[in-house]
């Protein structure tokens, strides 16, 4: 799932959590569509930069005596009977070791902890030491640092639901807002791919999206009185009806017959990302659909996918929004979306 952001991206350095900062209700800032908002050149300001602290899981294995391995020259043998041996010397016991091949010492001086180190090295395992038994396991795969990063809370709505969804998009995890800052955790690659693709964006594309079904009593709509609309196959069809005739226009599908309302919301992002919209994000229904948006002069082409939607949109201007419906009916009911796109200038 893939969605851009805009930002500027200065200096990294450390910088620790805000204290005391109540987390952000994201699904009611992204389901509390602002109906009457501008379409376009909104002036969002620009994004601080990315900070951040590295936070690496490392493993804790005990400290063994602190005495020195001198003039042992044990012979060459499977791990387990090397360690016994040594142990019998040092007072611990082994545990674990009896899966591994042959290891050899050389009879060097060296402290009891480069000793182990050096034994189980040899055959690619790890140990632990609680203060009585060594014990044995295989290596796990390496870990990869995880950083955990922040960016500064953009005042712009659109702009900080885009951010949000860029975050996830592009592998961060743990991705939550507190305070004044958005944090994630991400390991190298995907942060270096974050602090790529976050800059150098002048403006987002924002989408409000609604889930609606409707059964109209003829058994069909009429496209030509939603809008400036035509029919498609089957149940399906489409309509531009002006901006701020979103009211207007449900009141022309509830005259028709029966309408429900499942869940708006808004997702945002540049050019040539897909946009995510899943309806239970704010709503209860499962529908789940894709917006591929293309900016097009004054408005977006714009692919539909999923959600019983397969359907390309030649054109959408902004100031327009536009009503679409699936070609199937579920239940006696036909799936639409109604879908505002918007344009937020961030510098």
């Amino acid at each position: 799932m893939k969605k851009l952001i805009l930002a500027a991206i200065a200096a990294v350095s450390t910088v620790s959590a805000v204290a005391g900062a109540a987390p952000l209700d994201e699904r009611s800032l992204r389901c509390s569509v602002p109906v009457d908002a501008p379409f376009f050149a909104r002036s969002a300001g620009a994004i601080s930069a990315v900070t951040k602290g590295a936070s690496l899981s490392t493993r804790s294995p005990g400290t063994l005596p602190g005495v020195m391995v001198d003039g042992w020259r044990p012979a060459p043998g499977p791990l387990a009977k090397v360690l016994a041996d040594l142990g019998a010397e040092a007072g611990f016991s082994v545990a674990g070791a009896e899966a591994f091949g042959p290891v050899i010492w050389g009879g060097r001086t060296a402290s009891l902890t480069q000793a182990v180190d050096n034994l189980t090295g040899q055959v690619g395992a790890v140990w632990s030491f609680d203060g009585k038994t060594l014990k044995i396991s295989a290596a796990p795969p390496a870990a990869a640092t995880v950083y955990r990063a922040s960016i500064a809370l953009p005042r712009e709505r659109d702009v900080t639901l885009a951010l949000l969804d860029t975050l996830r998009g592009l592998d961060a995890r743990q991705v939550s807002v507190a305070g004044d800052r958005i944090s994630f955790a991400a390991n190298a690659a995907s942060l270096a791919r974050i602090q790529t693709s976050i800059g150098g964006i002048s403006e987002i594309y924002s989408f409000d999206v609604s889930f609606l079904e409707g059964r109209p009593s003829d058994g069909r709509y009429s496209w030509s009185k939603i809008g400036s609309g035509t029919a498609t196959s089957g149940a399906g069809g489409q309509a531009l009806v002006a901006d701020g005739m979103a009211s207007s226009l449900l009141d022309t599908l509830r005259a028709a017959g029966d309408l429900k309302a499942d869940g708006s919301q808004t997702v945002a992002g540049p050019s040539g990302w897909a946009l995510v919209v899943p309806q239970s994000q704010c709503g209860a229904g499962r529908n789940e659909i894709t917006l591929r948006p293309r900016r097009i002069g004054d408005g977006f082409a714009l692919q539909i996918d999923g959600g019983g939607f397969k359907t390309a949109i030649p054109m959408v201007t902004t100031g327009q929004t536009l009503l679409v419906a699936a070609t199937d009916p579920v239940g006696g009911w036909i799936r639409m979306l109604s879908i505002r796109p918007r344009i937020v200038a961030v510098r």
